[in-house]
């Protein structure tokens, strides 16, 4: 099957400065996996990304952008007895972008980081370095505390409100996962009501785009899955539209993902 690429259904041919962009999935579907692979492709692209992970630790989220740049499965890059081999392969493929960005990688708490953290980490690095172009936010969901699903669902609209002004204040594209709720779970084609907490977050969201998996039933691999990707919602133009693409998530490579867009 042909494999297809975000940009080429993109109005303007990427992801504008100062957007918020939400990849809608379940577990396993491939969210992570998909801003994994935008981190290193903007990176790699001469753009300065910033990747903070609320999920996993920060060995693995690095683990995952080495499988993603020698194409090998990540279970592999953890196990290897042979580090210093691996990082060799990886500066040999680095010296073939020499005006390649910055990839900056955080751990934080789930669960207890706030958007203002997040905004004053941003702010460092801008005070150190090149300002940052690219924000990878693993993910929305988890950023706050929520002691009850009222004061969850009013969290969850709060934080995106100010990720969203965040991203235009500063200047830079602003990507992160939301989880699908419990009705999309068996559902063959999730929509936009199906984002789980709060439906809010597809209101404030300038890209939403929607993950649906299917497990090949002639595979002894269950990475390898036929993702159906749904660009629900783009504020800069276009239609709704959907494509078919191959994905192998065991080796995190994904499909071409988002170019930016000065």
């Amino acid at each position: 099957m042909k494999q297809h690429s975000i940009d080429s259904y993109m109005a303007y041919g990427g992801v504008p400065r100062g957007s918020l962009s939400i990849i809608m999935g379940l577990g396993g579907e491939g969210k992570s996996s998909l801003l994994a692979n935008l981190a290193v492709y903007h990176s790699l692209s001469g753009y300065n990304v910033a990747y903070f992970s609320l999920e996993k630790h920060i060995k693995y989220s690095l683990s995952r952008n080495i499988s993603i740049l020698l194409n090998m499965p990540t279970t592999d890059i953890v196990r290897s007895p042979n580090k210093a081999a691996l990082i060799r392969q990886v500066k040999t493929i680095l010296s073939r972008y020499p005006d390649r960005g910055s990839l900056h990688m955080f751990r934080m708490r789930a669960r207890r980081t706030t958007p203002e953290q997040i905004y004053q980490a941003i702010q460092d690095l801008n005070r150190r370095g090149p300002r940052i172009d690219v924000v990878d936010l693993d993910y929305l969901d988890i950023l706050q505390p929520a002691r009850s699903f009222n004061e969850a669902r009013l969290e969850i609209d709060h934080n995106t409100v100010m990720l969203k002004d965040m991203a235009d204040e500063l200047g830079f594209a602003l990507i992160t996962p939301s989880q699908k709720n419990r009705g999309a779970v068996g559902k063959k084609d999730a929509d936009r009501s199906n984002v789980a907490a709060d439906f809010s977050k597809t209101m404030h969201s300038d890209l939403f785009l929607i993950l649906n998996s299917d497990i090949d039933p002639n595979s002894t691999d269950n990475h390898k899955r036929q993702i159906k990707v749904t660009i629900d919602k783009n504020s800069y133009g276009g239609e709704k539209v959907t494509f078919v693409c191959n994905v192998d998530l065991s080796v995190g490579r994904f499909f071409d993902p988002f170019p930016m867009v000065e």
